[in-house]
């Protein structure tokens, strides 16, 4: 109820600018078609009977899934600062999407090349997991980096004042990232 609403204010606001109603819509993209590629690799071998659901996989299935919804809302809040297109889609759904099909490959009538039990569906959970903390923390700390440096302030560097009282770096030769 709460987004159809929020979609009419959209809406109503955009059509009396003479814009298209429409565009919004496709901003929602970015939160359906992840979802739809989690759901239906969490629906493996079958949606009452889970190898992801009732395992050990579930935890940092889940933990994984929220890092790549961490790192896409953190790219749309960032887009919307800096006044830039909103990101429509993420390389890691790549990797989400292959797993997805790899594990609902038996659906069509064909072995899973690396899912083939749950203790390699777990590992396959544990190996998103890792990538999508390594992709997240990445994108986290060339945020947090970029910011710093325009801001001047110190952060990830170890800075000292000089004779006039300005922050330099504490090792001469080494620059600023």
């Amino acid at each position: 109820m709460l987004m159809s609403s929020s979609y009419l204010n959209v809406r109503r606001a955009r059509h009396s600018n003479h814009r298209s109603s429409v565009s919004p819509l496709l901003l929602l993209l970015p939160f359906i078609f992840p979802s739809a590629i989690q759901i239906v690799w969490l629906l493996h071998p079958r949606y009452n009977n889970s190898w992801i659901i009732d395992s050990p996989a579930f935890l940092p299935f889940l933990c994984a899934w929220g890092l790549q919804f961490a790192h896409q809302v953190g790219r749309m809040i960032l887009a919307h600062v800096t006044s830039t297109p909103f990101p429509l889609w993420d390389w890691i759904w790549i990797w989400s999407f292959l797993g997805a099909v790899d594990a609902n490959l038996p659906k069509i009538g064909l072995s899973p090349l690396v899912q083939k039990s749950p203790k390699h569906t777990l590992i396959f959970v544990w190996v998103t997991f890792a990538i999508s903390f390594f992709a997240y923390a990445r994108f986290v700390t060339l945020v947090i980096r970029d910011i710093t440096n325009y801001l001047g302030i110190a952060c990830f560097t170890v800075r000292k004042r000089d004779e006039k009282g300005l922050w330099k770096n504490a090792q001469p030769d080494s620059k600023v990232l």
